[in-house]
């Protein structure tokens, strides 16, 4: 979750993507980002650094068949 109530959640499936749902009175569900060729693998783990300004999640088979982690910079609202 961001500082300001955004929740990230990593989607199972087909698409691996993170998808944003806001708080609030829009409350709105839609695609952050989308990790692509990486077939076979499921997206994991999104978390915040702590000043929330880096936002981590993990492939978990990757291109190669390996784990990989990525760093998204913000700002985040």
């Amino acid at each position: 979750m961001s500082r300001s109530g955004d929740l990230y959640v990593a989607e199972d499936g087909d698409d691996l993507q993170l998808c944003l749902f806001t708080p609030g009175p829009e409350r709105s569900v839609a695609p952050f980002l989308q990790v692509v060729e990486h077939a076979g693998s499921e997206l994991t783990g999104p978390a915040f650094c702590p000043n929330g300004q880096r936002l981590y999640f993990s492939s978990q088979r990757g291109t190669d068949g390996n784990g990989v982690t990525f760093e998204v910079r913000g700002p985040f609202r």
